[in-house]
């Protein structure tokens, strides 16, 4: 994932020192083909002043574009024509830069925040490219000189490809008897993921494991998350069975989480649930709905639970509980209407669930 981290426009020497830094705040590293910093001058591209970008930046590396007669750093990238006089870029409001991916278009852009005599550096919590600037995101302080900038210096913590907020085993068995165990698993945000997969052994020892999917489990790559299931009907009574996930990122990267543990008990099918329940915003239903939805959550103690709905711009639209809820599965009622009663258009609506525990957000589609 590659943004733009700084743009910097020092009072001293600007015309040879000024520079624009990108990052990768991915997990891997990035071939930088096809790819370029357009110069953004009185709020429209200079074509002129454009860097051609190569090479391969790896995860967590800042690179710098920046004159070829800079005195103060080393740019890693060259434009030879940016110390001309028809080079206006000065740190107006209407001065920025773009990051083009010449297949796709604009992946970061910077633009409409002023910083004249100034560094511009993003927040360290900003790692998502935005093709329209959010202006939050950046902080700006003066400097004299561009070493006073730390051109390529900027470091950011490298963004974990997937968030995982549970991952359960559950002993079952069907109406026939047969034993089976569900192994579920939500995530609190997916990027660049391409999916999971399960691994089970009799052992508390993942070399021993080996996969129960045929196919890999296909991310969905919401920010938001998903939440996904696995059914294991391999599985013999009077056992107990360890389960590991693993996911795996579009670099071939891996994360493994785990063990979990389900035991299968000679009582007329199944024993329960092994792992404990904990606090859980559990799912929707129907989803999608009209008008009306029902939003079920389990408490793992007594607490106060509120549940607020927002639309797909993070506008709140109305709380629909807000009470104190015993241990247990409980459920609030979404009709569909905002705070003041009026009927909501049809989009993607966030559940948010928050307790003294833990905060969990989960979408539902309203379908008029």
């Amino acid at each position: 994932v590659i943004i733009i981290s700084q743009l910097c426009d020092p009072k001293n020497d600007y015309l040879i020192n000024r520079f624009i830094e990108i990052t990768n705040v991915g997990t891997a590293g990035f071939d930088l083909t096809g790819h370029r910093i357009v110069v953004i001058q009185n709020n429209g591209d200079v074509s002129d002043f454009t860097f051609t970008l190569s090479g391969v930046i790896n995860a967590g590396q800042s690179l710098v574009c920046g004159d070829d007669q800079a005195t103060g750093f080393t740019p890693d990238f060259v434009e030879a024509d940016w110390n001309d006089s028809n080079s206006s870029w000065n740190g107006k409001e209407g001065d920025g830069a773009r990051l083009m991916d010449l297949s796709k278009g604009t992946i970061d852009e910077v633009l409409g925040v002023a910083f004249n005599d100034k560094s511009l550096v993003r927040n360290e919590d900003a790692t998502t490219p935005q093709s329209t600037t959010e202006t939050s995101e950046w902080t700006s302080s003066g400097v004299n000189n561009s070493s006073d900038a730390n051109p390529g210096s900027h470091q950011y913590e490298e963004t974990l490809p997937v968030e995982l907020s549970s991952f359960t085993a559950t002993a079952s068995s069907t109406t026939s008897g047969s034993s089976f165990v569900a192994v579920t698993w939500k995530t609190g945000s997916e990027s660049e993921m391409i999916g999971y997969n399960v691994l089970r052994s009799k052992s508390n020892n993942v070399d021993t494991a080996f996969r129960i999917n045929q196919e890999i489990i296909a991310s969905e790559n919401l920010a938001t998350g998903s939440q996904y299931s696995l059914i294991d009907s391999e599985v013999e009574e009077n056992n107990s069975y360890y389960y590991w996930l693993v996911a795996m990122d579009l670099n071939n990267q891996s994360e493994m989480f785990g063990p979990i543990i389900a035991t299968i008990l000679d009582n007329n099918g199944t024993e329960g649930i092994v792992i404990p329940r904990v606090t859980s915003l559990d799912n929707i239903y129907p989803n999608p709905f009209n008008p009306s939805a029902s939003v079920s959550f389990y408490m793992d103690s007594t607490d106060k639970v509120k549940i607020s709905v927002y639309n797909a711009k993070g506008q709140f639209v109305k709380q629909i509980a807000n009470d104190e809820y015993n241990e247990g599965s409980h459920s609030a009622v979404w009709n569909g209407k905002d705070m003041n009663g009026a009927d909501c258009s049809s989009g993607i609506y966030f559940f948010r669930m928050e307790s003294s525990s833990k905060t969990e957000m989960i979408k539902g589609l309203l379908v008029k």
